[in-house]
């Protein structure tokens, strides 16, 4: 049966995801190169990475799928709590600048990472705050 190529990965466990949803809409797809790039990493974007192919009257509805998955995940990653700040509502939030600085002062001298959750920093109001807790009193 003749296959067209549907969509393509830079690795194979994003192909795989792509092929589950797809087959669990009953719609045959084939996985292609994930051999070659799983063991030459490398080679992937020469080869043009992992690929999905279909049958071709299946093409468009294959490919609807796709996006409107990818459009789910989109709105998904966008309503996580933790992107606003929990005083002000803003969304100009930025990791917190001494996180930052010890990393790559870790990394210069080879050190390893010996902290733990990620602080944050509202832009507008200055609040600071873990992921995990609840804001501190904000502090500029």
């Amino acid at each position: 049966m003749q296959r067209v190529d549907l969509a393509s990965y830079p690795n194979a466990p994003l192909a795989y995801i792509a092929r589950a949803l797809l087959e669990s809409e009953g719609i045959e797809v084939q996985v292609v190169d994930e051999h070659t790039v799983g063991v030459s990493w490398l080679w992937s974007n020469a080869i043009g990475g992992v690929k999905l192919r279909v049958a071709p009257e299946d093409r468009a509805r294959a490919r609807a799928l796709l996006e409107e998955s990818r459009e789910a995940e989109l709105a998904h990653s966008s309503d996580r709590p933790g992107d606003l700040c929990p005083v002000c509502g803003s969304e100009k939030i930025r990791q917190a600048r001494s996180r930052r600085t010890f990393g790559a002062l870790s990394l210069l001298f080879q050190l390893p990472l010996f902290f733990g959750r990620s602080g944050y920093c509202c832009e507008d109001c200055g609040a600071h705050w873990r992921r995990a807790q609840g804001p501190a009193s904000p502090r500029k």
